[in-house]
């Protein structure tokens, strides 16, 4: 499904970070990528995701080369077919749980049908996440585990085929770290997503199908 073929990135204060990487990613695969803090793990998630362009190399997804996306296309990828939840969830703080979970859905510009379909799946995708009882009540007023659980929420709601997490553990508890890597993998498993998350949490690595360190800017297999 997803591609990455000799891909370089460096920065003008950080040299090479990625020097001619490569990755495969089939649908509904879960991967781990570890590494040190600044080896390169966010900006690999960077360029999945369009938010950064590689300097050298090609990323292809579903048989299509991404690399010279327009403005409109890169932001047309993001919002079809990538979901992305961060250690802290950037939840908006002047709106709802349920307006968070929906905020992506409203630049789409759906029909009426079309809305009450992405409301239906909200409520669902709650139901399973444990948030239904919160759905109301604003992020000042809820835990952290429920509020990455409701960033977690809203990264599906669009129905990505890549689901990327950037450190999604780091500010939680070791219970609340436990469920969400439960729904990680329950979710690539029940809606053929495929996970692509960085951390340094070698419990959470553990969750996914294969596990990869980025050594020197080149993934390593564990």
């Amino acid at each position: 499904m997803l591609k990455l073929t000799d891909v370089c990135k460096s920065f003008p204060q950080r040299g090479t970070v990625l020097d001619h990487l490569c990755l495969e990613v089939a649908g509904g695969e879960t991967i781990a990528v570890t590494g040190p803090s600044g080896s390169g793990k966010t900006t690999l998630l960077n360029l999945v995701s369009l938010l950064d362009r590689p300097d050298e190399g090609e990323i292809i997804y579903r048989g299509k080369p991404l690399n010279n996306f327009s403005h409109a296309e890169s932001s047309e990828y993001r919002s079809l077919h990538t979901g992305f939840i961060f250690q802290d969830h950037l939840l908006m703080p002047y709106l709802t749980v349920i307006e968070n979970i929906l905020f992506p859905v409203y630049a789409r510009k759906l029909s009426g049908g079309e809305m009450n379909e992405a409301r239906q799946r909200a409520l669902m995708m709650a139901e399973r996440t444990g948030i239904s009882g919160i759905l109301e009540k604003y992020p000042f007023q809820i835990s952290g585990g429920e509020a990455q659980r409701t960033a977690l929420v809203r990264a599906l709601i669009n129905k990505p085929s890549i689901l990327l997490a950037d450190e999604p553990t780091g500010s939680l508890d070791p219970s609340n770290a436990e469920i969400l890597g439960n729904l990680l993998k329950e979710i690539s498993e029940t809606e053929g997503t495929a996970v692509i998350l960085a951390t340094h949490s070698e419990k959470l690595a553990g969750r996914m199908a294969a596990i990869y360190r980025l050594v020197n800017g080149k993934l390593v297999r564990i």
